[in-house]
C-alpha cells in the first residue's frame, strides 16, 4: 500500500513536472529550438550541470547521523510496541497451554505409577510422558507464536520503513537544493518525494543478498528489514523451544516424584491433573523468561550471530549508503534529463505517455541518457520509440552514433523510411566507406540493397571496393556475383563499367566477367574507343572467352569486318562474324581487305555450303595475285580466271586479254592458238633441219 501510494504520487508529480517544464521552455523560447538557439541553450544547460556536479561532489555525508536517529527510534519502538506485543503473546501462550492435555488413553493410575517409579529414581517412563505433553504444547504454542512473529515483523516493517523514508528525504534534500540552485527550470517543477522507483531499484540490488524474495514482488525497505528479522526470530524460537523442553524435563520430573512420595494417598487420585498443571507452569515460566524484549531485540538469537538490533543497524547503514549513491545518480540524471527534455518537445510528450503507462522516472531518465549520448540534438526530431528502435536494430552502437551525428536529418529520413535494412546495409558496407562516398546523393532502395549485400563479404576497410559497390547500386545494377577485387576494378574504371552496363544491362554477371581480367578490360576499352559503331554489338553478342582467347590483331580484323558489314547495310548480330567463319574471314580480310570481304559475301550465302566457301577463297587468292575484283564477282569470270591460272606464266595476261569475249571465241582462240604455234614451230623445225643446198635453191626461188 505504501509503495502504491508513493508511486502514484510520483507519477502525478512527474506529469506535472513535464507540463511545467514544457511551459517553462516555452517561456524561454525553447519549445522548438533550432540552429544556434538550440546550441546556445544546450551549452548553458551543460555549464549549469557541470557546476551542479561540482557542488554535489562537495556535499557532506549524512549517513551516520541518520543511522543514529533510526537506531534511537527503534530502541524506543522495542520498549513500547514490541513490549506490548510480547506481553500479549505471553497471555496467548498461557491460554494455549491451558488447552494442552496428556492423551486420554493415558490413565491416572498409569501416571501415578510412573511418578512413583520416578520417586525411586526410575524416571524413564515419566520422562516419556512429559515429552508427550511437551510435544503437544509445542504444537499449541506454535499456533500462537506464528501470529506473534507476523505482528512483530509487521510492526518492525512499518516503523523502520517510516524512519528510513524520513532519513532518505533528509539525505536527498541537499542534492535537490543544488539542482534547483544551478538549474532554475527545476524551481518550477514540484519534485516528487522519495520515489518508489528508486527505492525499488535499491530493493532489487538487495534482493540478491536476501535470496528469498519473489522476482515478481517489489518489497519496501522496511520489508527487507522485516525479512531479516524473520530469520533471526526463527533462530530464536527454535532455540527457545529446545531450551524450554530441556529445562521442563530437568525440573519437573524430580519435583513430581518427591511430591508423590510425600503425599502418596492424595496424589493417587489427582496424579494426571497434577502432572499437567505442573508441566504448564514450568513450560510457561521458561518460555516467558526466554521470549522477552531483551532476548528478541538486544540479545543474539543463538549466542553467535548478531542480535536483531545489531543486524538492523548494519542493514540501515548499508541502505542509507546505497541511497546516497542513488541520490547522486538521481541528481546527475536530472541534469541530463533537463538537457534532453528542454531540447525535445516530442520527448516531453513521450515521457508523459510513458508515465501514464506506469513507467518509472529512473528508467525513463536512463533511456533518455542513452539516446542523448548516441543521437545528440537529433532527439528533437522524433519520438523516443523511434530512436530506441534504432538502438535495438543497429549492429553496432558506436557505428550508429557516428552515423547519426554525421548524417543528421538525412539519417532520420533514411532510417524512418528503410528501418533496420538501412543500418545493416551500412554496417556491411563499412561506416567509413559509406561516409567517404556520396551514398546519400541517390535515394537508394536500402531494403533491396541489404538483401543483395548478403551475397557479398563485408567491405570494411576496402574503400575502393566500396566505391565500386556504390557505382553499381547508383546505376541500379545488381551486386550478386561481384568479388571485392572486381568491385575495386570497377572503381578504378568507372567509365568502362558505365559503357558496359549501358550495353549489357541487366546482365550484370556478364559485366562482372569482363572485370575479372585486366587484359580483357584493356581489349574492350580499346575496341570501344577505336570501333564505337560495332564494338557494342560484339560485347553484347560475344562472351569474355572471345576477348580473352583471340589476339589483338584478330579482334581488330573482326571489328573492321563488322564495320564493313555495317556499311553494307547489315545490323545487329549480322555484323558479328560467326564462329565457324571467323578464322576464314580473318584470313580473307588480312589477305585482300574489303575486296576480299565483298567476294566472300557474294559467294558465301545461305545454302552455298562448302562450294560457296571454296569459290570465295579461290576468288580471294586470285585477288591477291592481281586479278580484277569486278571480273571475279561473277562465277563465269571466276571460273575463267581459275582456268587461266593453270596456264604457266601468262595465265593472268590471257585472262585480261580474253575476259571480254564469250566462251566460244575464247575456246576458238585458246584452241587455235596452240595449234598455230605448233604448226609454226613444226615448220620452223623442218626448215632448220633441211640441207644448206636446198635452202639456197628455195631462197633463189623466192627471189625470182
Amino acid at each position: 500500500m505504501f509503495f502504491r501510494t508513493i508511486t502514484r504520487g510520483f507519477y502525478i508529480s512527474l506529469i506535472t513536472l513535464l507540463w511545467v517544464s514544457s511551459s517553462y521552455a516555452t517561456s524561454l523560447d525553447i519549445s522548438v529550438p533550432e540552429g544556434d538557439q538550440l546550441s546556445r541553450m544546450l551549452y548553458e544547460v551543460e555549464i549549469a550541470g557541470k557546476s551542479a556536479e561540482r557542488e554535489i561532489g562537495k556535499l557532506p555525508s549524512l549517513i551516520n547521523e541518520e543511522r543514529l536517529k533510526i537506531a534511537e527510534e527503534m530502541d524506543l519502538w522495542a520498549e513500547s510496541e514490541l513490549k506490548a506485543l510480547v506481553e500479549d503473546h505471553h497471555r496467548k501462550v498461557w491460554q494455549a497451554l491451558e488447552d494442552t492435555h496428556l492423551p486420554d488413553d493415558l490413565s491416572t493410575m498409569a501416571v501415578w505409577w510412573e511418578q512413583l517409579k520416578a520417586g525411586v529414581m526410575a524416571k524413564e517412563d515419566l520422562e516419556q510422558t512429559v515429552q508427550v505433553f511437551l510435544s503437544r504444547a509445542d504444537r499449541r504454542v506454535a499456533q500462537v507464536s506464528e501470529p506473534f512473529q507476523a505482528n512483530m515483523l509487521r510492526s518492525l516493517e512499518n516503523r523502520s520503513q517510516a524512519l528510513l523514508l524520513q532519513s532518505m528525504e533528509e539525505i536527498r534534500r541537499p542534492f535537490l537544493e543544488v539542482i534547483r540552485t544551478n538549474l532554475p527550470i527545476y524551481n518550477h517543477i514540484p519534485l516528487p518525494p522519495v520515489s518508489g522507483s528508486v527505492v525499488s531499484k535499491m530493493v532489487a540490488e538487495k534482493r540478491g543478498d536476501l535470496g528469498r524474495l519473489s522476482s515478481a514482488a517489489v518489497l519496501g525497505l522496511g520489508a527487507i528489514l522485516a525479512l531479516m528479522g524473520s530469520r533471526i526470530m526463527k533462530k530464536l524460537m527454535a532455540k527457545v523451544m529446545v531450551k524450554v523442553g530441556g529445562k521442563v524435563v530437568s525440573k519437573v520430573v524430580p519435583i513430581i516424584g518427591w511430591i508423590l512420595l510425600a503425599l502418596e494417598g492424595f496424589q493417587m487420585a489427582q496424579a494426571k491433573a497434577t502432572l499437567e498443571e505442573e508441566l504448564r507452569k514450568a513450560f510457561f515460566l521458561e518460555y516467558k523468561s526466554s521470549v522477552t524484549v531483551q532476548s528478541i531485540w538486544f540479545d543474539s538469537p543463538d549466542g553467535n550471530s548478531p542480535s536483531l538490533r545489531q543486524e538492523m543497524n548494519r542493514n540501515v547503514e548499508s541502505m542509507l549508503s546505497d541511497w546516497q549513491r542513488i541520490c547522486h545518480n538521481e541528481a546527475t540524471n536530472m541534469i541530463q534529463s533537463a538537457q534532453v527534455l528542454a531540447s525535445s518537445e516530442k520527448f516531453r510528450e513521450n515521457v508523459s505517455r510513458e508515465l501514464d503507462k506506469g513507467t518509472n522516472f529512473q528508467a525513463l531518465s536512463d533511456r533518455m541518457k542513452i539516446l542523448w549520448e548516441v543521437f545528440g540534438t537529433l532527439v528533437a526530431d522524433q519520438s523516443m520509440e523511434f530512436f530506441e528502435a534504432a538502438l535495438l536494430e543497429a549492429p553496432d552502437r558506436g557505428e550508429l552514433r557516428t552515423l547519426a551525428r554525421s548524417k543528421g536529418a538525412k539519417f532520420v529520413y533514411l532510417y524512418g523510411k528503410y528501418g533496420k535494412d538501412y543500418l545493416e546495409a551500412v554496417h556491411k558496407i563499412g561506416l567509413e566507406n559509406y561516409l567517404s562516398a556520396d551514398w546519400s546523393s541517390t535515394d537508394l532502395d536500402w531494403v533491396l540493397l541489404n538483401r543483395r549485400l548478403s551475397y557479398l563479404p563485408d567491405l570494411k576497410g576496402n574503400r575502393t571496393a566500396a566505391k565500386g559497390l556504390w557505382i553499381l547500386v547508383s546505376n541500379d545494377a545488381p551486386v550478386e556475383g561481384f568479388s571485392p577485387a572486381s568491385l575495386s576494378r570497377i572503381a578504378a574504371k568507372e567509365d568502362l563499367f558505365l559503357m558496359l552496363w549501358r550495353i549489357l544491362a541487366p546482365d550484370v554477371q556478364k559485366v562482372e566477367s569482363f572485370f575479372r581480367n585486366d587484359g580483357v578490360m584493356e581489349k574492350v576499352r580499346f575496341s570501344m574507343d577505336k570501333y564505337p559503331s560495332v564494338a557494342p554489338e560484339f560485347i553484347l553478342s560475344l562472351g569474355v572467352e572471345f576477348w580473352s582467347t583471340w589476339s589483338d590483331r584478330d579482334i581488330g580484323s573482326l571489328l573492321e569486318i563488322g564495320e564493313y558489314r555495317l556499311k553494307s547495310g547489315l545490323s545487329g548480330k549480322d555484323i558479328v562474324v560467326s564462329l565457324e567463319d571467323r578464322a576464314s574471314l580473318i584470313e580473307v580480310y588480312q589477305k585482300a581487305g574489303e575486296d576480299g570481304l565483298e567476294l566472300w559475301h557474294i559467294y558465301v550465302v545461305k545454302g552455298s555450303g562448302e562450294i560457296g566457301r571454296s569459290e570465295a577463297l579461290n576468288g580471294v587468292a586470285l585477288l591477291a595475285k592481281g586479278y580484277p575484283l569486278k571480273d571475279l564477282k561473277e562465277k563465269d569470270g571466276l571460273h575463267f580466271a581459275l582456268w587461266c591460272e593453270r596456264i604457266p606464266f601468262i595465265g593472268r595476261y590471257v585472262f585480261l586479254m580474253l575476259k571480254g569475249l564469250g566462251w566460244i571465241p575464247r575456246f576458238i582462240i585458246l584452241l587455235g592458238l596452240p595449234i598455230g604455234i605448233g604448226l609454226y614451230l613444226w615448220n620452223r623445225i623442218r626448215y632448220l633441219k633441211r640441207p644448206p643446198a636446198v635452202k639456197v635453191v628455195e631462197v633463189e626461188k623466192k627471189e625470182k
